[in-house]
């Protein structure tokens, strides 16, 4: 595997971890127990994974830009 495909990967990891916790959420699954504390923490960890996720879609991007390298 070379580096933009394993840039690729780990944005997209990001981003299915990031609809597997909103799904549990939204089923009542996650956080647990469902304290207001608890749903906090939780949807500051989701807003974290998003802005990890959006950094490396941009720094992926401008990678493929700067080298000339099409996008899949």
């Amino acid at each position: 595997m070379n580096r933009w495909e394993w840039e690729d990967e780990a944005r997209e990891c990001a981003r299915d971890e990031i609809d597997r916790l909103t799904e549990a959420f939204e089923l009542g699954e996650l956080p647990f127990p469902r304290t207001d504390e608890n749903v906090a923490r939780f949807k500051a960890r989701v807003e974290e994974l998003r802005k990890t996720q959006s950094a490396a879609q941009i720094a992926l991007q401008k990678r493929r830009d700067s080298n000339h390298v099409a996008a899949e």
